[in-house]
């Protein structure tokens, strides 16, 4: 069970990581005074945190007033102990 933990506590560990990253290119990209285009703007983040390869979808929309966006990140991480019972990686699937 403690092995089972560790792979469990890394698979959040980089969920996380990915969330936040995610969220912080969707708010800098959806700001109202961001002169980029917003799908440049989301890439960017993701890039410098070495995690641009993870994107599965950007969906944007913007008028007079208002900026939106909808990322899609998808990824696995490879486990070091659960591979013992047939599971070698945990697929993650972060939406901002």
């Amino acid at each position: 069970m403690a092995a089972v933990g560790i792979d469990i506590m890394r698979y959040e560990q980089e969920r996380m990581r990915l969330q936040g990253a995610t969220d912080r290119a969707v708010l800098a990209a959806t700001s109202l005074r961001q002169t980029q285009d917003v799908e440049t703007v989301i890439r960017d983040y993701l890039a410098r945190e070495n995690l641009e390869h993870l994107i599965h979808s950007i969906q944007t929309d913007q008028g007079v007033n208002f900026r939106e966006a909808r990322v899609t990140t998808r990824g696995q991480v490879p486990t070091l102990m659960m591979h013992l019972v047939g599971i070698n990686q945990l697929a993650m699937e972060v939406v901002s």
